[in-house]
């Protein structure tokens, strides 16, 4: 009898991850808001097989680095990139919660504006800047509180006229009840 239960037992478990699988195999581009991960995704493909480096000027609290980096393999590229990964709002759990604005061509520009709703969503606005059609700019502007900390981060994809990245900008700042607050910037230009 406990043989039973015991097969049973294992055949549920089975059944219930097989179930659980397919559902974290999710598509992102569920979702009609922009899609910021497979951009970044054919963004890494191309910046891999150019063999590119990434120059880094790290500012924190008033001191300066500069780094050259040899992100020489797809993960490499997505660990330099995580910050934009992660602020990726073309999810199934977003639908809905953005407000979606296209402002028309003026000058030659035109942007896509995705502002939150509501405060709980971190990114609270994805800006998309077009000349002529071509994507030239993303800024994402993040802002995360709670009781403890506040944490803001100004972020910043540029791209040239082949709608190549060439570089990055990401400014922010942590504010913690327990310790001084954190200004930095980090300033990243791709070197083809």
């Amino acid at each position: 009898m406990n043989r039973i239960k015991l097969f049973f037992t294992f055949a549920l478990i089975g059944t219930i991850s097989a179930c659980t699988g397919e559902g974290t195999n999710t598509s992102v581009g569920e979702s009609s808001y922009f899609d910021l991960q497979t951009l970044l995704d054919s963004q890494v493909e191309y910046l891999t097989s150019s063999e590119a480096k990434l120059k880094k000027e790290l500012t924190a609290q008033g001191a300066k680095e500069n780094l050259t980096i040899d992100p020489d393999s797809v993960q490499g590229w997505k660990r330099q990139l995580k910050l934009f990964y992660e602020a990726n709002i073309n999810k199934k759990g977003f639908e809905g919660e953005y407000f979606e604005e296209h402002l028309p061509v003026i000058n030659g520009l035109s942007k896509s504006i995705f502002t939150a709703k509501t405060q709980k969503n971190p990114v609270k606005v994805l800006e998309c800047t077009y000349e002529n059609d071509t994507l030239k700019e993303i800024r994402v502007s993040v802002k995360e509180s709670n009781t403890v900390y506040e944490v803001s981060k100004e972020m910043t994809l540029h791209f040239n006229s082949e709608q190549h990245l060439v570089g990055f900008d990401i400014k922010g700042g942590e504010t913690m009840a327990v310790k001084k607050d954190l200004n930095y910037s980090i300033v990243g230009t791709i070197i083809y």
